[in-house]
């Protein structure tokens, strides 16, 4: 468990231009996750799924890093932590989203396609 409090310690308490490491990680890995999860399942789900872990990850900081017989109430650090984890998500959703929409839009454009075909 004393590993594992490091590990995070590490991410939250270094900083790259002012920025703590982990709201980029945390950014990018729920992103990946959100991509790697949509290959089998349906958006809803996948979503759901990072949205458990995020939530899951944030009840260990508050209850287990700091100190697990008092645990803290969460606070804006706590905020900006789910916030950057919801904004990777968010955005891999939204890359799929437009790729996907690019994907259909260049199949229909070709000669002697029709429009009302499904790809």
């Amino acid at each position: 468990m004393r590993h594992l409090k490091s590990v995070f310690a590490l991410f939250s308490e270094h900083k790259l231009l002012g920025v703590p490491l982990d709201w980029p990680l945390r950014f990018l890995a729920l992103a990946g996750l959100y991509v790697l999860l949509r290959r089998r399942l349906r958006p809803r789900p996948a979503a759901g799924v990072c949205l458990a872990l995020l939530l899951l990850k944030e009840a260990f900081d508050c209850f287990a890093v700091l100190n697990p017989l008092r645990p803290r109430p969460p606070d804006a650090g706590d905020l900006a932590d789910v916030l950057s984890g919801l904004l990777g998500l968010v955005a891999a959703a939204l890359l799929l989203h437009v790729l996907h929409r690019r994907g259909r839009n260049a199949h229909a454009s070709r000669p002697g396609v029709d429009r009302r075909d499904p790809p």
